[in-house]
């Protein structure tokens, strides 16, 4: 897979249609709509497998952040009882 992450939008619609014209150019009308529709299913299947690991990997990054979230929390909280100490303790002054 290191050949599609260097080339260009341009570079992969140019290999799609070359490889689409060696696969079409001897297929009559019935097998290429077998070869179509395959593809097209192949596609759709590849689309959702994205979908869904794209999803999965959002849930775990979520997770983490939930996890980051609670450690900020408590650490207000400890900020918030320093803050409610020192402002009892400058009031026994008075």
């Amino acid at each position: 897979m290191d050949l599609l992450h260097s080339m260009s939008p341009c570079e992969t619609i140019t290999l799609g249609i070359l490889i689409a014209l060696s696969l079409c150019k001897d297929l009559n009308v019935n097998e290429l709509n077998v070869l179509g529709n395959l593809f097209s299913a192949v596609g759709g299947i590849v689309s959702t497998w994205a979908a869904q690991k794209q999803l999965l990997e959002a849930a775990c990054n979520d997770t983490a952040s939930f996890g980051n979230i609670e450690q900020q929390i408590q650490k207000l909280q400890k900020e918030y009882e320093n803050c409610s100490k020192i402002i009892m303790a400058t009031r026994k002054m008075k």
